[in-house]
């Protein structure tokens, strides 16, 4: 079977695959997309979308979303700290994975991409400034190529590229309820069940997805589910299809992108190191390497210049901030405590709006009014402190 030439290659039809080749075809460039297994597919995934995220899903794909949540829960086991936070927009939506990643797939096709299942890729290499991507379902050529497959990314070490990238573990269950109606609107995340990560439950339709993260690698993470199960109060026995993945908290920087090969979502490895979120990265940079390519009219150096700024403005510029405070929430527990005991409610507020879009980590770290808010020096909560009129002119 002769090579099938297309102006780009795909290899993973996750939401940052989908969402790149989705506007690259848009712009009128030939894009294949190949995934190794067969659609609708079992997705190892929390399934939630922080508003962040939501506002960057199609209309056409909003059917996947089960659930929306106003509410959402923030435990602190060990110091007995509980923070209830709430908006008027969904904080974060209950999506499945199976419908949402058959919605973008299939609005990439409508857009006219061409789609392999089944395409496992064995071997790439480059001769002559083009791609050679060899699978079970013929061979493929390409003068670029998008590595949206995931955090243990294939076609990065097939290809040999070095990994800047940190991986941690995580694993998800499904605990069916009886009687779903009796499900709560309510997403929560709890810490401190075990070192150095948490556990989050999130309202499906007919059952919780629930499931834990750690960023100690050496920890025995399915103990950390089972001790979690236990402290929600569900019987083990009713806990269904345990799955485990890898989550990156560190992205790529020097090796995102190089004639011709760019890495998106969990392969580029954007992900928010704080609550391991990174659907909002997915769709993001799906979008951001479709635009510089289509931009650069498929001219590779200037392609990568483009992907380059903007990856440094949207994930590069803030991912030492939201660094700096996952070391502070997971490494650092007395100095985390404190400062939930003091301004918990604050903070957590804050957070969230960083979460929804609002705001960057950067922001939340450096504006001094969040400070002054917290410890009650703005007008607010001007109304709480007993501050004389004389007091305020002096």
């Amino acid at each position: 079977m002769a090579d099938r030439l297309y102006d780009v290659v795909v290899i993973g039809a996750g939401p940052s695959g989908t969402t790149a080749a989705r506007n690259l075809a848009k712009k009128g460039i030939k894009v294949a997309i190949l995934d190794k297994t067969k659609f609708p597919r079992k997705k190892v995934c929390g399934g939630g979308l922080v508003y962040r995220a939501l506002s960057l899903v199609p209309r056409t794909a909003l059917h996947a979303v089960e659930r929306f949540c106003y509410n959402v829960l923030l435990s602190f086991v060990k110091s007995h700290l509980t923070f209830q936070i709430w908006r008027e927009y969904p904080i974060i939506s209950m999506v499945s994975r199976k419908r949402f990643d058959v919605a973008l797939l299939e609005m990439a096709i409508n857009a006219g991409c061409s789609f392999v299942a089944g395409a496992e890729v064995k071997n790439v290499t480059k001769v002559n400034g083009l791609f050679h991507i060899e699978c079970g379902k013929g061979s493929f050529r390409a003068p670029f190529l998008i590595a949206a497959d995931g955090a243990t990314s294939r076609t990065s070490r097939l290809l040999g590229v070095p990994d800047e990238r940190v991986l941690i573990p995580a694993v998800e269950a499904r605990i069916d309820v009886r009687k779903p109606e009796a499900i709560e609107e309510q997403a929560r995340f709890d810490f401190d069940i075990f070192h150095g990560g948490y556990g989050w439950v999130f309202p499906k339709s007919g059952h919780y997805s629930v499931g834990v993260l750690t960023c100690h690698r050496k920890s025995s993470i399915l103990s950390a589910l089972k001790s979690y199960v236990t402290y929600l109060g569900f019987d083990w026995k009713r806990v269904r299809s345990v799955q485990g993945a890898f989550i990156p908290i560190r992205p790529r920087k020097k090796y995102c992108c190089h004639d011709g090969l760019f890495f998106v979502g969990d392969s580029l490895g954007w992900v928010d190191p704080i609550v391991a979120e990174g659907l909002t990265g997915a769709l993001t940079s799906g979008e951001l390497v479709a635009r510089a390519i289509s931009k650069a009219d498929l001219a590779k150096d200037k392609a990568e210049k483009l992907y380059r700024q903007a990856l440094g403005r949207m994930l590069w510029k803030d991912y030492p901030w939201s660094a700096f405070l996952a070391k502070v929430v997971y490494k650092r527990p007395r100095l985390r405590d404190l400062c939930f005991r003091l301004y918990g409610q604050e903070i957590a507020d804050a957070v969230t709006d960083v979460m929804s879009g609002k705001w960057s980590h950067k922001w939340l770290i450096l504006w001094p009014f969040n400070y002054l808010k917290a410890i009650g020096l703005l007008p607010c909560r001007i109304k709480h402190l007993r501050i004389t009129r004389c007091c305020l002119v002096l």
